[in-house]
């Protein structure tokens, strides 16, 4: 490939609040000419509150939806040597959001990568848990299907530290229940609408007396989850795993899950180590 200048730029725009903007952030916004976002729309709504001219920019929707020709469009901007912007509607552009192909088709062409950092939910949530802070870890959205969410839960409660997650307001209440159901004397602190005029923050404990319906389940969540009786949980739930494999005669997807359990990593990591191995082997 040709030798380019361009650089691909994240920036973090607030997740909430529009006032906790960095002044880095806001220059980015006001000197380059195109920019990418979830929403064209709430964009424009943003930039009008900060009082950058929007007339002359290109701004172009980009999102999981997006037409796949819109990525070659974005990467032969990139490679005409022009800067381009990645926004998404709040927080950083690659959590939950769709720069990663982007990112990867940079790393893979030597193009520059610049991120301008600015607010977290991630840490934002961390900060007012008054949880443990290290170590934690943060697993995104949670699976929907039932049985993929109490095993995701179940990593959860077998984690020797705090876990961040995002959660569908439409599913938060019976996620709750199940995850309370499933262990006792975990720390749950429920954070709604994080830096906004009506933030609220909820916490309990499983082993104690608590009522969701405290909880106005409408609006932008984020979870923290903190197990106090992690190396009992971890114990039990690797026995049961360990049956479960002498059981389907070392399935290798039983025996990535105990694996994952004992090195606190990921199941699907090592699953793919496993298959590989098996591959080159035959």
């Amino acid at each position: 490939m040709q030798s380019v200048t361009g650089t691909f730029i994240l920036v973090t725009l607030p997740i909430g609040n529009p006032e906790d903007i960095t002044f880095r952030a806001k220059e980015t916004l006001v000197s380059e000419d195109l920019i990418l976002c979830e929403d064209t729309r709430k964009l424009k709504d943003l930039l009008k509150h900060y009082g950058i001219n929007y007339t002359d920019k290109s701004l172009i929707s980009y999102h999981d939806h997006s037409d796949p020709k819109k990525l070659d469009l974005i990467k032969s901007r990139i490679i005409k040597n022009q800067n381009v912007c990645y926004v998404s509607d709040a927080g950083s552009p690659i959590i939950s959001d769709p720069a990663l192909p982007i990112i990867r088709f940079c790393l893979d062409n030597s193009i520059k990568i610049n991120s301008v950092s600015g607010i977290s939910s991630i840490i934002n949530c961390l900060e007012l848990s008054g949880l443990a802070s290290t170590p934690f870890q943060f697993v995104g959205f949670l699976p929907r299907k039932d049985g993929h969410l109490k095993s995701r839960l179940e990593d959860i409660l077998s984690y020797s530290g705090t876990s961040i997650f995002f959660e569908s307001p439409r599913r938060l209440e019976s996620t709750l229940y199940t995850l309370n159901e499933m262990s006792e004397d975990v720390d749950v602190v429920v954070m709604k609408e994080l830096t906004k005029t009506f933030q609220s923050i909820y916490r309990y404990n499983t082993n104690d007396e608590y009522d969701l319906n405290q909880i106005d389940f409408r609006g932008e969540f984020v979870i923290a989850v903190h197990p106090n009786i992690v190396e009992e949980f971890k114990f039990d739930s690797m026995k049961a795993q360990a049956k479960k494999v002498m059981d389907s005669q070392g399935k290798k997807k039983d025996l990535s899950k105990l694996l994952s359990m004992i090195l606190q990593t990921d199941s699907k990591e090592i699953y793919k180590v496993l298959v590989g191995e098996n591959s080159s082997k035959s």
